[in-house]
């Protein structure tokens, strides 16, 4: 922890001077215009470097410390991500996007359960013209993490739940529990399929984890794996702007990861 926190006193001090450099390289701009942009150019690049440091150097190795306290056989890849038809091949109902990117790709054993996680990152592309211009731009509809868990029941209809009221689909199958009719939009191909999964004990976990997550829900029970999509805005495992030292990160990246691990844990529950 020792030398991880001077790393983060160097990296703050870099920080600091690269924010006054592109401060001033902008106030300089209204005068002395080239000299102000390279002062600027000049943090901005001194900025980029420091935060990519301090993400491989601190930010890696503490997250790859926590989640090997909780994940067995872990493998922790930063920049990785899930095969890249898996978003095709589950019907998660998420938003209408045109661009996905995912990172922090993390796999392992959890509770002797095969365990799969990212962060995932949906954009929808928005184009804007005045008759004379034309311009796109990105707008996020999703963004927080993505998980899979392996489970010991054959689900033969794939049971998609997405928030009430953004559901993709056409119809969507009632419960007997109006609160979770007016939490969820349910589709299946086969009523009894979805039954056979969403019994009274698992609906009631359902809705703790609707509870727990406090952002909109996405599930799909998929043959012998569930998935989750929690749009939390969030990013797990990343950094802040200035970190105060290394045991603030990992208290905040142990909050980040058992927030996750309290969601399936109430939902494997409801299988038991």
């Amino acid at each position: 922890m020792n030398d991880l926190n001077k790393i983060i006193a160097d990296a703050k001090r870099n920080q600091i001077i690269s924010v006054i450099l592109i401060v001033a390289g902008i106030f300089l701009t209204l005068f002395l215009s080239f000299i102000g942009v390279v002062l600027a150019v000049i943090g901005s690049i001194i900025l980029a470097k420091t935060r990519n440091d301090l993400k491989n150097k601190v930010g890696n190795k503490i997250a790859y410390d926590v989640l090997g306290k909780y994940i067995e056989d872990l493998n922790y890849e930063p920049n990785g991500s899930f095969e890249e038809n898996i978003f095709d091949r589950v019907e998660m109902d998420f938003p209408h996007y045109d661009r996905l990117t995912t990172n922090d790709y993390i796999s392992g054993r959890y509770h002797d359960l095969d365990l799969r996680m990212c962060d995932l990152l949906l954009q929808q592309r928005q184009v804007h013209s005045d008759g004379k211009h034309t311009r796109t731009t990105y707008v996020t509809v999703f963004q927080g993490p993505f998980i899979e868990v392996a489970y010991d029941k054959t689900v033969q209809s794939p049971v998609t739940l997405s928030p009430k009221g953004f559901s993709l689909f056409n119809s969507s199958i009632e419960t007997e529990s109006e609160e979770f009719n007016k939490h969820f939009e349910i589709n299946c191909a086969s009523e009894h399929d979805a039954f056979y999964i969403l019994t009274p004990q698992m609906m009631e976990r359902i809705e703790r984890v609707h509870d727990l997550a406090e952002y909109d829900l996405y599930i799909n029970f998929n043959k012998d794996h569930l998935y989750i999509g929690v749009n939390n805005h969030n990013n797990s495992f990343e950094l802040g702007m200035f970190e105060n030292n290394a045991e603030a990160i990992q208290s905040e990246f142990e909050d980040d990861l058992k927030y996750l691990l309290n969601i399936i844990d109430e939902l494997m529950a409801g299988f038991e």
